[in-house]
């Protein structure tokens, strides 16, 4: 084994926390639930170190994640299992859109419809805002609808920030590369360029990353308009079948797989000393689709 593998090893044994672990939810063959499973045990570990207060914050967001953390509620009083909590939100989705949300078959969900779901944004906190740098003049407002965002070759060539090379990217420079872009327009009052930036209204609880063609250097933490947020999670696609890892409170990191791991954790390692870079790689060839990010609690 490398030398890396081996202080790996031995921080594991050494430090390898005493509790089993965040609790995961047990796939559901007939539902193939799995984008479910990944998302949620995940959401699932970061409430947990929650207070009160920041929940019921969360649950301002939207509907959806009112429905979530009202049954987390009742998880962890146990008036209800985790499973359930799952269900109840599926069920909601396929309100809305039976072929994208289906509730029985082999058809799946694709994690980006869901994290867009999931983590909409129904209070406006979020604007694409068209505008003139030269003169300031606003052209065009378009409130978007949930705080997830892309990242691909397309988005990092229409970005106007310099950030430099795109393979040297971490995910704090890709922020900045999502939030301002070239609309190849000219403005009507000075015929300058517009550029398109993307404003915070109000701070979001999460940033979520759908990560396509790219591969950015995977950051612990990221600040966004003065707010510090902390890697939370890592979704994985492979062999049509997701999994995650989760990085709990404590910066201990956690695999969770819903056919094999069941309703447990796998340990991993402690993030101040894991190769963030191993990160990228899941378990079978599959590999990472999205980040989550919550803001420091």
């Amino acid at each position: 084994p490398t030398k890396y593998k081996k202080v790996q090893s031995k921080v594991r044994n050494r430090d390898q926390p005493i509790y089993s672990g965040p609790r995961g939810l047990v796939w559901n063959k007939r539902t193939y639930s799995c984008a479910y499973d990944a998302l949620f045990t995940i959401l699932f570990s970061v409430y947990e170190h929650m207070d009160n207060i920041t929940r019921q914050e969360v649950k301002g967001m939207n509907d959806l994640m009112h429905l979530m953390f009202t049954s987390f509620d009742e998880v962890n009083t146990n008036h209800k299992a985790l499973e359930e909590a799952r269900d109840n939100v599926r069920v909601s989705l396929n309100r809305l859109n039976r072929s994208m949300f289906p509730l029985l078959g082999t058809a799946g969900t694709d994690i980006a419809d869901l994290c867009h779901m999931v983590f909409g944004t129904s209070n406006h906190g979020l604007q694409w805002i068209d505008k003139c740098d030269n003169c300031n003049l606003i052209r065009e407002r378009q409130a978007v609808d949930s705080f997830l965002w892309y990242m691909n070759k397309e988005v990092w060539k229409r970005t106007t920030q310099n950030v430099g090379p795109m393979r040297k990217a971490t995910i704090s420079q890709w922020v900045e590369a999502i939030r301002k872009s070239n609309t190849n327009r000219l403005c009507k009052r000075c015929t300058r360029n517009i550029t398109k930036e993307l404003v915070i209204v109000k701070a979001p609880m999460f940033i979520v990353f759908n990560v396509q063609d790219v591969r950015p250097k995977i950051d612990k933490t990221i600040t966004v308009d003065g707010i510090k947020y902390n890697l939370c999670g890592l979704i994985y696609f492979g062999d049509f079948h997701y999994t995650c890892r989760i990085v709990d409170g404590k910066g201990d990191i956690w695999y969770h797989d819903g056919m094999k791991t069941g309703n447990k954790c796998d340990y991993v390692g402690q993030i101040d000393v894991y190769d963030m870079k191993d990160l990228w790689k899941g378990k079978k060839r599959s590999t990472c689709t999205v980040l989550l990010y919550v803001v420091e609690l």
